[in-house]
């Protein structure tokens, strides 16, 4: 499921549960946790409530972007995304597709549950979350992904680590190389 759906579901059970009216208020509460992040809203979502969802959104990005490496590595180990489970023929550090790597480059956000199919797509889906911050919020991104955290000099070494642990080398390499080029022009 996906976590805006638990979400808003979640909200739905808390109202239900605190017997509370189901307002304007949550009613644009469970619009901004159901749809936020989203490539698809829903037509009845009026402009005002996609402000709101635009903005909680562009947070969120920002805090997967500049965090995802906490956790990277350990949802690899893990087995978390199946990705194993559903492609065992796939050598999970092989990128599937072209079309990853462009977005990675670009920061152009797409469903990773259509297109990731082994963990090395998935590393660069969360790449692109960082890239799609530099691209958006320059200096800002640029300053959170040179500090350090979780374990590493900077954030930037984290990804570089993920980077190496996940990717074939030459791919690692290129992944490294294209984030420090986004930096560097931020």
């Amino acid at each position: 499921m996906h976590h805006c759906d638990l979400g808003a579901e979640r909200l739905e059970g808390y109202v239900y549960y605190e017997k509370l009216d189901f307002d304007s208020e949550i009613d644009l509460l469970w619009k901004v946790m159901k749809y936020h992040g989203r490539l698809d809203i829903a037509d009845d979502v009026s402009p005002e409530e996609r402000e709101y969802i635009e903005l909680i959104s562009a947070a969120d990005d920002f805090e997967n972007g500049t965090s995802c490496v906490s956790y990277l590595i350990r949802e690899i180990d893990t087995d978390a995304k199946g990705y194993v489970a559903t492609n065992p023929e796939d050598n999970q550090k092989t990128v599937t597709s072209q079309m990853i790597w462009d977005c990675y480059k670009s920061g152009t956000k797409y469903d990773k549950l259509k297109y990731c199919h082994t963990y090395a797509d998935y590393i660069l889906f969360a790449g692109m979350l960082a890239t799609n911050c530099i691209r958006r919020y320059g200096n800002i991104a640029k300053t959170a992904l040179m500090q350090p955290g979780y374990g590493y000099d900077s954030i930037l070494d984290g990804f570089k680590a993920t980077f190496e642990y996940a990717l074939e080398s030459d791919d690692a390499a290129k992944a490294y190389k294209i984030m420090c080029d986004l930096i560097e022009n931020a």
